[in-house]
């Protein structure tokens, strides 16, 4: 495996060269969160077929720790549902869907490709959780329906990993501008050294996307808030959500 080192730099000055790996711990801490969890990023699913007697029993689930068994939610939501997505909250700060907002920036299709997953892991069982094997399954299903999926979804999710490196969060409306200087090297076993800056390097991308996973914060109001049915007037609603980690 090839060893990659990055440029650190504050502004114009030069701090250092680290290991990429020694860098996000020193940076973050061991296994750093690149993007973190927010009630705004939580996709929305509409529930057709929903009673509230069902809502009591799904939000009656919990497992052995008194944790929301937000699994076991998802398959007795979907022995009596159809779901689907039907968009983000509303961020307090920004007034609007902010996380949707944020994606169209990126790409359109982002918006389809999150809760995609999500609904994949939660009401589908997929168990896998790295990023790379997650957009396999992506792929193969082609929820925005595009052509060569097999190109454009990893190119989607690497952008999206990449935004959050330079600043992109839920709550907040993000103008594309990077919030993060310099750039990196990539030391070869051959020896061979390859200089990239950060923000055109595809390496830098690909590494992210081949050493990030999905997580699931808690469920909590002040943290994920995700995982219980809700009504609003006669519709009923449910929420998931996710953070990345760096492994």
């Amino acid at each position: 495996m090839e060893e990659i080192l990055m440029n650190v730099y504050d502004g114009n000055t030069f701090i250092g060269t680290f290991d990429i790996d020694s860098f996000f711990k020193r940076k973050f801490g061991e296994r750093c969160i690149l993007f973190n969890t927010a009630q705004a990023c939580a996709p929305i699913f509409r529930l057709e077929g929903m009673t509230d007697e069902l809502m009591d029993e799904v939000n009656g689930l919990f497992d052995a720790k008194g944790h929301a068994a937000v699994r076991d939610r998802c398959a007795l939501i979907l022995q009596h549902c159809k779901v689907s997505f039907v968009g983000y909250p509303v961020a307090k700060k920004a007034g609007c869907e902010a996380f949707a907002e944020n994606l169209e920036l990126l790409n359109r299709d982002l918006k389809i490709v999150i809760p995609h997953m999500l609904y994949n892991y939660f009401f589908l069982g997929f168990s896998e959780i790295n990023l790379d094997k997650v957009v396999e399954r992506v792929i193969q299903d082609n929820p925005a329906n595009i052509s060569r999926p097999e190109f454009k979804y990893p190119y989607m999710v690497k952008s999206f990993l990449y935004a959050a490196y330079c600043g992109l969060t839920a709550s907040t409306l993000w103008d594309g501008n990077s919030n993060v200087n310099g750039g990196f090297i990539t030391v070869c076993n051959n020896g061979d050294v390859l200089a990239h800056y950060a923000l055109e390097s595809d390496a830098f991308k690909t590494y992210l996307y081949n050493n990030c996973y999905l997580e699931f914060p808690s469920t909590s109001p002040k943290h994920g808030n995700y995982g219980v049915v809700y009504k609003e007037g006669s519709q009923y609603f449910f929420r998931l959500n996710f953070q990345i980690r760096y492994k």
